[in-house]
């Protein structure tokens, strides 16, 4: 008898929100609200080497910032927090406006421009593994943060 074991993998995105601002006499501030966490899949097959949430049954995390100025947001790579550790071969976030600006944890040197108002975000989460990864719940968390 063949059986073919798939593994179950329950993954979750947690999304980690810290604001910063450079040290300025600017009075200007922004507030982060209706936070709604996205979860993560596997990449499907036998055995799944990578986890994502811009897939068609994953589901990436929405929040919004409302700003009263003009500011630059950037986003962490994605660090574990929970579930069997492991070091990715690749791990990006992808922070994404609702207009299509967008930038990524890869793009060191970029930010995204927020203007005066509130901005819906979608955050995606792609972690691979390289190797199978085992069964379990997973959790994974990204910082914003926020600079004049």
């Amino acid at each position: 008898m063949l059986i073919i074991l798939r593994y179950l993998i329950i993954s979750t995105v947690i999304l980690t929100v810290i604001m910063t601002k450079a040290a300025t006499a600017q009075t200007s501030n922004c507030s982060f609200s209706q936070l709604i966490p996205g979860y993560l899949v596997d990449s499907g097959g036998i055995l799944p080497t990578k986890l994502a949430s811009s897939s068609d049954v994953g589901a990436a995390s929405e929040v919004s910032v409302t700003c009263d100025g003009s500011f630059n947001l950037i986003i962490s790579s994605p660090t574990q927090t929970a579930g069997q550790n492991f070091t990715p071969v690749s791990s990006i976030a992808t922070v994404q406006t609702s207009t299509g600006l967008s930038t990524s944890s890869d793009q060191q040197s970029s930010s995204l421009p927020l203007s005066t108002g509130i901005t819906p975000l979608s955050i995606n989460i792609s972690v691979d593994k390289g190797s199978p990864i085992a069964a379990g719940n997973y959790a994974f968390s990204v910082v914003l943060t926020i600079v004049p």
